[in-house]
Parts: structure tokens; C-alpha cells; sequence
């Protein structure tokens, strides 16, 4: 009987330290990717000022009025 809750209790720690690191290896993921997004928007962010500025630059003369184009037709599928 008491070699069954040893076993019992040797099965729930191995259990735990494996959860404990698949725990771990999906915060260092999380971790990784959250990086990963905070890196693609300040490159975004950098893009959009540049954009901005040549949108706004003098050199970049906007047409008084734009042209007028023809009303578009939806397709039906």
C-alpha cells in the first residue's frame, strides 16, 4: 500500500515540474511574440510619420479638387 503512494505521489511531482515548464515555454513564447508585435509597431509608427511628412511636404502639391469618377457597381455573386 504504501509503495502504491509513493508511486501516486512520484507521478503527481513529475506532473507538476512538467507543468511548471510547459508554464515556462509558454511565457518565454508569449514573451517572444509580444516583442515581436511591440518591434512591428514602432516600425509601423516610423512608417506612418514618414508617409505623413511626405504627404504634408510642400513638394506634394494636392489638386484643388479631385476628378470625378464614375459611380462603381457592385457584382453579384
Amino acid at each position: 500500500m504504501e509503495d502504491h503512494m509513493e508511486d501516486r505521489d512520484a507521478k503527481k511531482q513529475l506532473r507538476k515540474e512538467k507543468n511548471r515548464a510547459s508554464a515556462a515555454a509558454s511565457r518565454a513564447r508569449r514573451e517572444a511574440y509580444t516583442a515581436s508585435l511591440e518591434e512591428e509597431v514602432a516600425k509601423l509608427k516610423e512608417e506612418k510619420s514618414w508617409l505623413e511628412g511626405q504627404v504634408n511636404s510642400p513638394d506634394h502639391a494636392m489638386p484643388m479638387s479631385l476628378p470625378a469618377r464614375a459611380p462603381m457597381r457592385h457584382l453579384s455573386l
